[in-house]
């Protein structure tokens, strides 16, 4: 493709998104999501983006469900992920007053407590729930945090949502090898990291069970805290039934997950997935099914020991 084809097709977009986001802004939060509802279902049914990828990981992820339960589950993702992405730009504009109606923390003293040993700390999520809003919360309050973020393709479209997550004071560090000792100092000097990792990690991750399958994970959470000795915490922003969002925290004591024999970055690493997989059960429709999730195969000596 040319540049002038990907230059028309990078303006396309970004005007799209543009429109979107002022037919959006003016709307109350109820009729956001009423109109999200709608939109969601729509997209379901004539517009199914990887409906075929949704099923099939429901499918492996819950081989005992009916194949009733797992269209439902995957309209209903649909619907929730229609949400999250019309709350993104939004959100992010609501006043101090509005988001903290809208998004609550059920846990802060759990991140409070860690932080006064000095050491920063880490904060893992998992494509569930709404993962954008998070940082945004402790952004509000005046916590120093800061996210890893994968640079888009489209550079207006990035530069749009990069503004958007850093405008109330969050900090972005490019998904790069050049970034990782900013990122080390960031936390060395007492600040918040948070990171989602929770895609397939291709060949050159670590295979961990999930959903009692080998599935390819990125190391990188256990490997900075095992390295910095840093807090390791585990968060969720889920949204609830009356349409607001939840974060919940927990912290992962490190020492206790890694055993005295075995890789220490596997077993923290299998730790990390165990509670992300349990939040999964218990919503499932708010996990982002759309992932490739188990694309990489396993090394043959893996099946071997559990096919």
């Amino acid at each position: 493709m040319s540049k002038k084809k990907l230059s028309t097709q990078f303006w396309f977009e970004y005007l799209c998104l543009r429109l979107l986001v002022w037919v959006l802004t003016p709307l109350t939060i109820r009729s956001r999501q009423t109109f999200a509802e709608f939109v969601g279902t729509f997209a379901y049914f004539f517009l199914p983006f990887r409906k075929k990828v949704v099923l099939n990981n429901l499918k492996r992820a819950f081989p005992e469900s009916t194949r009733q339960w797992r269209h439902r589950i995957a309209r209903r993702a649909y619907v929730h992920f229609t949400k999250v992405y019309f709350d993104l730009i939004p959100v992010f504009h609501l006043s101090d007053s509005r988001f903290f109606r809208y998004v609550r923390n059920d846990d802060q003293s759990v991140l409070d407590d860690v932080l006064k040993q000095k050491k920063g700390a880490l904060i893992v999520l998992f494509h569930l729930g709404n993962w954008e809003v998070f940082a945004d919360w402790y952004a509000r309050k005046g916590y120093a945090i800061g996210a890893i973020a994968k640079k888009l393709k489209n550079p207006l479209t990035h530069n749009l949502i990069f503004r958007t997550r850093t405008r109330n004071g969050a900090r972005l560090f490019p998904k790069t090898k050049r970034q990782s000792v900013k990122m080390w100092k960031f936390v060395k000097n007492g600040n918040i990291l948070y990171m989602v990792a929770d895609q397939d990690a291709g060949k050159n991750g670590i295979f961990v069970r999930f959903f009692d399958q080998w599935s390819s994970t990125f190391r990188g959470p256990a490997l900075f805290a095992t390295k910095l000795k840093c807090p390791l915490i585990l968060g969720t922003c889920l949204m609830d039934t009356d349409g607001k969002y939840a974060i919940r925290l927990k912290e992962l004591q490190v020492e206790d997950a890694i055993q005295e024999s075995g890789d220490p970055i596997q077993q923290v690493t299998q730790s990390i997935t165990d509670y992300f997989q349990e939040e999964i059960r218990r919503c499932p429709e708010q996990y982002y099914w759309f992932h490739r999730r188990w694309k990489t195969k396993p090394p043959k000596e893996l099946l071997g020991n559990n096919a």
